[in-house]
């Protein structure tokens, strides 16, 4: 079977961090277990290969952004250039958009994505979960403070909700 797993954040040779350990170590696993995992995440890099993983790099070309005055794709960059300053219903909007275009001519026969705020308006892909490790202080440290509460609210007054989720906060 064929698993895409996918990010925003960049995955490449110079840095892992905590979300680049876990889909790397995630992939190692479903490749034990027979399946042909993958992951897609933003990047200039097309493909690449970290620690025996495959790593498609995307970074939405229905749109241009300004990359150069970035060292990678850090939430530096997602927060400028998608987001924008203040979080808002539309950010969420770009935001999965962004996701979209970097998913849309991949194919997987199941997807996972490693955010619930890169997935929250996606068109859904047949077969897809989501997962999250970040905590209610990871996302106002990234997004700006009152964030988690604002999602909160977003996700769960999703009249059409695709997927159903429920945050807290962490202990």
């Amino acid at each position: 079977m064929k698993i895409c797993l996918h990010t925003i954040w960049e995955i490449g040779q110079k840095y892992i961090g905590g979300t680049e350990r876990f889909l790397i170590n995630l992939s190692k696993e479903l490749e034990i277990f027979g399946h042909e995992p993958f992951i897609v995440c933003s990047s200039k890099t097309e493909e690449t290969y970290v620690e025996g993983v495959k790593v498609l790099g995307r970074f939405g070309i229905k749109k241009e952004y300004n990359f150069d005055k970035y060292s990678c794709f850090s939430s530096k960059f997602i927060k400028q250039e998608i987001i924008g300053e203040k979080y808002s219903t539309n950010s969420l909007k770009r935001l999965s958009e962004y996701t979209q275009t970097q998913i849309e001519d991949i194919d997987a026969d199941i997807f996972h994505f490693n955010s619930f705020i890169s997935a929250s308006f996606l068109t859904p892909k047949p077969y897809y979960i989501v997962t999250n490790h970040e905590n209610n202080l990871e996302y106002d440290g990234y997004w700006g403070n009152g964030f988690f509460n604002f999602f909160k609210r977003e996700v769960s007054s999703k009249s059409n909700n695709s997927y159903k989720i429920q945050l807290k906060h962490s202990p």
